[in-house]
């Protein structure tokens, strides 16, 4: 596979830009008081909840989520029967989340170039290399099931 940047770093490097523009130029606050810690934990704790049942589908099937591993069969149980990225999915919402939880609208935007990067750098060079790996199989799993949700 050709070397991509590990998926979680742009997504992060936005969040920590959202995060320092939030706090130094732009601290607009969007969400009523009343609610968006509350808010953001729900999505905060749904996304790793996602992410943990990813991992552990992935360990039940001897596979890794480390890209610079080879991949040797297709996962499609647990969150795979929904989406073919949950772990993606999972930092998006995170990220939502966390912007959620400190009420910070440059936090929230994050998500967009986040979400831009995962889906239109790591997922296609992810995707190539499963075609070339498991053909067919990866074929039909991604006929059936939808890239995000």
């Amino acid at each position: 596979m050709r070397r991509v940047l590990l998926p979680p770093v742009l997504p992060t490097l936005f969040t920590i830009a959202g995060a320092v523009v939030h706090r130094g130029a732009w601290r607009v606050e969007p969400l009523p008081a009343s609610w968006p810690l509350v808010a953001g934990t729900i999505l905060m704790v749904t996304a790793l909840g996602l992410a943990v049942s990813a991992f552990l589908v992935f360990r039940r099937y001897d596979e890794s989520l480390d890209l610079r591993k080879p991949t040797r069969r297709l996962v499609s149980a647990g969150p795979y029967r929904i989406s073919r990225n949950p772990v993606y999915l999972a930092f998006v919402v995170f990220i939502a989340g966390l912007g959620c939880a400190n009420n910070a609208a440059a936090v929230m935007l994050a998500v967009v170039p986040a979400f831009a990067t995962l889906n239109w750098y790591t997922i296609p060079h992810e995707e190539a290399y499963l075609r070339r790996t498991l053909g067919a199989d990866y074929d039909d799993y991604a006929a059936r099931v939808r890239r995000w949700i």
